[in-house]
């Protein structure tokens, strides 16, 4: 063990790191794939395992596939550690006997030629933004301990907040829905050049069971059955925290995060939803804009931005039987 909180956090409150590097020549890269989406408070204290997770879905090899993928003592939630979990790791490096070389964390500075994940040095705790292809030392580490309820872990969630699939809460129904109560929003677009489709197939109506609990979710995962590319299938096949359940909003969904854009940070693009209506050239899919709140119905084939939501939370007791959408 290499640090103790005061009290629980969310997170836990002790942090300990693997008994050896897990690379002994201290030659591994961060990760061989491009990683995109910044986690939410990725160089926090104890934020590690969801940002490794997350970051790792990248990667087949690397820093982080290695500290995500390592069992020991039969626990296989270890991570690499935070800029700050790292900064511990040197102030108690004469107990732990960290080897004297750059180690890999888990934050990352994100800029528009790429990512580059941050090392520190365990000589100096000196810290720099690195090529996530050069070769450093990696130690996994793990929290443990009794842990605070959180939005993220359950608990109750304002708008702001960080939710289960590490996006931003941006809507608060007040009391349990048929869909849950709790919108959130992926940390960010997931096409950083805001050139994205919405979808490479014909536009058409969903056949909808009218029925169904959560009909925004409903009506884009049926939509995005005729797409190969495109926003709609992007967001349907979203992963975040291990949570596959995100989509494209729909119009409602998209004014509300419209109405939190200084909360959630919201890029300041024409956003897709999964709605559908009637324009001057036919048919086609409508956007809402970040800037000032205007809609348009757009050809499906331009590019704009993708944000996903999904729906969490604790689902109101008369909820009807689920249903599935009518082939």
């Amino acid at each position: 063990m290499f640090y103790a909180a005061a009290t629980p956090q969310p997170w836990g409150q002790y942090l300990e790191v693997s008994t050896k590097t897990l690379d002994p020549r201290f030659d591994t890269m961060w990760c061989d794939g491009q990683v995109t989406g910044r986690v939410p408070n990725d160089d926090a204290i104890g934020n590690g395992r969801l940002a490794s997770e997350t970051y790792a879905n990248k990667c087949t090899k690397g820093a982080l596939r290695l500290a995500v993928d390592l069992v020991q003592n039969g626990f296989d939630d270890w991570h690499l550690p935070t800029l700050k979990d790292a900064a511990e790791l040197y102030a108690q490096r004469n107990v732990i006997k960290i080897d004297v070389q750059w180690h890999y964390t888990a934050t990352a500075w994100f800029k528009t030629s790429g990512t580059n994940p941050f090392a520190v040095y365990m000589g100096s705790g000196e810290y720099k933004a690195m090529n996530p292809l050069a070769g450093y030392a990696v130690r996994a580490i793990r929290t443990f301990g009794p842990k605070q309820v959180s939005c993220a872990t359950g608990g109750a969630c304002k708008v702001g907040d960080v939710g289960p699939g590490g996006g931003i809460v941006f809507y608060n129904a007040g009391s349990p829905q048929k869909w849950g109560q709790y919108f959130e929003l992926s940390p960010t677009t997931l096409d950083p050049r805001f050139d994205t489709m919405w979808c490479d197939a014909p536009v058409k109506f969903a056949n909808i069971d009218p029925a169904a609990p959560d009909r925004p979710r409903t009506t884009a995962e049926a939509l995005a059955k005729a797409c190969t590319k495109g926003a709609l299938r992007l967001a349907a096949d979203y992963v975040s925290n291990r949570l596959d359940d995100w989509y494209l909003p729909n119009l409602a969904q998209t004014r509300l995060i419209y109405d939190t854009r200084q909360v959630t940070k919201v890029e300041g693009q024409w956003l897709y939803t999964s709605d559908i209506g009637y324009g001057t050239a036919g048919l086609g899919p409508i956007a809402l804009s970040m800037v000032n709140g205007a809609r348009q119905i757009m050809n499906p084939k331009a590019g704009y931005a993708v944000r996903a939501v999904r729906s969490f939370g604790p689902v109101a007791a008369t909820q009807a039987t689920p249903t599935t959408i009518k082939k």
